[in-house]
C-alpha cells in the first residue's frame, strides 16, 4: 500500500491496481501484542485495505496464480489484468525448521502467521494454555513471551546463547534478560530444541539437543521469516542468495519494467 500510495502521489495520471489475497491486513510489528493486553485482538492491529487510498486506486481482493512477463500480464483466480510496470510485494511467511515442519500439523503447536484468521486460531488455542514455551530469541519470540507472562502464562523461551543476539551485542542482552527473568519469563539459553515431544495427538514440550524436555501446553515457532517468492520464481525472476527477488539499487528485479519490495 506504501508503493500504491506513493505512486498515487507521484503520478497522478496514471492507473494503479493492487492485487491482495486478504482484504484484512495485519500490522506486522504490532503481531505480538495482539496476544497480551497490550492489543488484545487482532480487530485493533488491522489495516483495511486501502483506507481513503482506495477512492483513487482499483483494489482487487484475490490471489496471483501466475505472472507472464514477456506478454505482461497477471492471472489471478477470477481476473486477467495487463500491466506496464510491476511491483512485487508479497512479503515473507515463517521459517519452521524441518524437524518441526510435521509438528505444525499438532493442535498445539503453531508458527507466527501474517494472516488474521490465522492469528485469531492461535490466539484462541492459548486462552487456555497454563505454560507456553516459544522457540526462537528474536524480536517475534521476545515480544510474545513478554505479552503472555503479561495474562499470566508460565513462559520458557528456548534459543541461542543469548536472546536479541541477532540484534544487540551481548552485554545489552544480558539487560534484556534480566527484565525477562525479572517477569518471570524462563529460559532455556544456549541449547537449541531439536523436535517435539508429543502424545495424543498434541505436542508436551520440547527436546532440547542434550536430551532433556521442556515440558508446555502449546508450542510457538518463532523461528523467524522467508522471503514468499515463489509467484516470482515461477515468472523466471532471479532469485538472490538468501531466496529473496534480486533487485539492483532502485528495486529493480532483472526485468527493467518489474520491481520487489519488502521482505520478498
Amino acid at each position: 500500500m506504501v508503493v500504491a500510495s506513493t505512486a498515487r502521489d507521484e503520478y497522478p495520471e496514471k492507473s494503479i491496481t493492487v492485487i491482495k489475497k486478504e482484504q484484512v491486513g495485519m500490522v506486522p510489528c504490532g503481531i505480538p501484542y495482539i496476544f497480551g493486553k497490550t492489543l488484545g485482538s487482532s480487530e485493533k492491529n488491522a489495516s483495511v485495505c486501502g483506507g481513503p487510498l482506495a477512492e483513487t486506486i482499483s483494489i482487487i481482493v484475490d490471489e496471483v496464480q501466475s505472472v507472464d512477463i514477456v506478454n505482461k500480464c497477471v492471472t489471478a483466480t477470477g481476473h486477467s489484468i495487463t500491466f506496464e510496470k510491476l511491483v512485487f510485494a508479497t512479503g515473507s511467511v515463517p521459517f519452521v525448521h524441518p524437524n518441526f515442519e510435521e509438528a505444525l500439523a499438532l493442535e498445539n503447536v503453531h508458527a507466527v502467521s501474517k494472516e488474521k484468521g490465522r492469528i485469531d486460531v492461535i490466539k484462541a488455542s492459548l486462552e487456555n494454555c497454563r505454560s507456553v514455551i516459544i522457540v526462537g530469541t528474536g524480536f517475534i519470540g521476545v515480544e510474545i513471551a513478554t505479552e503472555l507472562s503479561g495474562v499470566g502464562k508460565t513462559v520458557t523461551v528456548v534459543g541461542g546463547r543469548h536472546i536479541l543476539a541477532g540484534s544487540f551485542d551481548s552485554d545489552m542482552a544480558v539487560e534484556a534478560e534480566e527484565i525477562m527473568h525479572g517477569m518471570g519469563i524462563r529460559m532455556a539459553l544456549g541449547q537449541h530444541a531439536t523436535k517435539t515431544a508429543a502424545a495424543d495427538g498434541k505436542a508436551t514440550g520440547v527436546v532440547l539437543a542434550d536430551g532433556s524436555i521442556i515440558e508446555g501446553d502449546a508450542i510457538i515457532l518463532a523461528t523467524g521469516y522467508r522471503p514468499q517468492t515463489e509467484l516470482a520464481a515461477a515468472a523466471g525472476l532471479k532469485l538472490a542468495r538468501y531466496g529473496g527477488i534480486w533487485v539492483d539499487e532502485y528495486m529493480r528485479t532483472r526485468n527493467k519494467d518489474i520491481f520487489a519490495v519488502g521482505d520478498c
